[in-house]
């Protein structure tokens, strides 16, 4: 045998040592496959953070409150211009019993962590999903103030750490609405409160994009799911 072909063995040893490395994939897989434990605490706390979307969303009216923001318009087939104004800035929010929510989202990981009932959850790996969080009720007079600020799409939600730079009066049944600006409190304008059956019949809404897939696209983001929970434990306040 000469040297080449020694040097040739030498390499295929080598290298074969090297892609055996990579066998027992298959029970690898196999062992991805099984059910992963989670911890019943945050089982408990998913499903109850659920089942009050499901309420809210059973038992309330879903909101969009929406600022103007410059005019668009629309050339129809009679050669007219019409005007309508383009709303910018908007949010959403849910009304049940005099109490409005909005939709805190948070996405759980490391040493991030987000509050439910006196409890914190905390993930190592990254879990996303939506609480209700309460921000005011109405009054006597039937008036609601709390504090908020607008989101640029309308299929956003607010994050974990709640945006209270604007100071916002909304009566739902006259749907007068006033907010201030972002950085200037001394000054107030007028702002819109509508449900989505009101939005969808007035002609005068111009939401940006379908407001059905807006609307999903909220929603389908409320609900805590099972991945990465088996990351999650619960701490006590």
């Amino acid at each position: 045998m000469n040297v080449d072909s020694i040097k040739i063995i030498l390499i295929f040893a080598l290298s074969l040592t090297s892609v055996n490395s990579f066998a027992g994939l298959k029970d690898k897989f196999k062992e991805q496959q099984k059910p992963k434990k989670i911890s019943q605490e945050v089982l408990d706390i998913r499903d109850d953070i659920n089942n009050t979307w499901g309420a809210i969303e059973r038992e309330g009216t879903f909101y969009y409150l929406m600022r103007d923001g410059r005019n668009n318009f629309t050339i129809y087939s009679d050669g007219k211009i019409r005007y309508k104004p383009y709303l910018k800035d908007v949010f959403p929010l849910y009304l049940v019993d005099n109490k409005i929510f909005v939709p805190l989202t948070t996405k759980i990981i490391g040493k991030t962590g987000t509050p439910w009932k006196g409890k914190t959850i905390r993930c190592e790996k990254k879990v996303s999903f939506a609480r209700p969080a309460p921000v005011g009720k109405i009054d006597k007079e039937g008036i609601a103030s709390f504090k908020m600020e607008y989101l640029g799409k309308a299929n956003s939600t607010h994050k974990e750490k709640l945006s209270n730079k604007q100071e916002f009066e909304v009566n739902f049944d006259t749907k007068e609405c006033y907010a201030t600006y972002k950085y200037d409190k001394k000054s107030v304008h007028k702002c819109h409160i509508a449900n989505s059956n009101e939005i969808i019949l007035n002609h005068s809404f111009d939401m940006p994009g379908n407001l059905e897939d807006n609307i999903r696209g909220i929603q389908k983001n409320l609900y805590l799911q099972k991945k990465n929970l088996e990351t999650c434990k619960v701490e006590s306040k």
